[in-house]
């Protein structure tokens, strides 16, 4: 595996998550999503040790949200919302790293990362089953659709949340 064929394959992936959302293009991009991610892991791109050359924009995006990722993954504000919260690997967390690669809104009140901490507190407190879904997300003066799915095929993760009025597509 080379790194253009990393690159290729994770554009490839990008494009396949702008189709219509039927029942096999879902289970496509699942099937490309955890290969890719689980490449991206060997080589050391999601572990923020191996820096991808230049000139693959898309491979270098996620190490860049997967370097956040762990961030978040040890932060303060993880900790306040989730305090049973085990210290965990990014394959299998219980936030995806779409969620660094493609930007979601945040209500006003909230920093990136306590928004983020308090949407994972709701995802495991629902304790879902399935590979995707959604949950409704009540907070202020205004709901929100939070999107999750299984990016390791097992593990429920935060992909992206949205208001009804700008929603994010993320292939969620």
């Amino acid at each position: 595996m080379s790194w253009r064929d990393l690159e290729r394959r994770a554009a490839a992936l990008d494009r396949l998550a702008t189709r219509e959302r039927t029942a096999g293009n879902l289970a496509e991009e699942a099937t490309l999503r955890r290969r890719l991610l689980v490449d991206l892991d060997e080589v050391g791109v999601l572990d923020a040790v191996v820096e991808p050359p230049a000139g693959l924009p898309v491979v270098a995006g996620y190490h860049r949200a997967a370097s956040r990722l762990g961030h978040y993954l040890r932060s303060v504000e993880r900790a306040r919302f989730n305090p049973d919260a085990a210290p965990t690997y990014l394959l299998g967390a219980p936030v995806s790293v779409d969620w660094f690669r493609i930007p979601s809104p945040t209500p006003g009140h909230l920093s990136d990362l306590e928004w983020l901490a308090y949407l994972e507190n709701v995802l495991t407190s629902a304790d879902p089953s399935g590979d995707r879904g959604e949950i409704f997300v009540h907070i202020g003066d205004g709901w929100w659709t939070l999107h999750w799915r299984t990016d390791d095929g097992v593990h429920p993760a935060v992909v992206s949340a949205g208001t009804g009025e700008a929603e994010v597509a993320t292939g969620a």
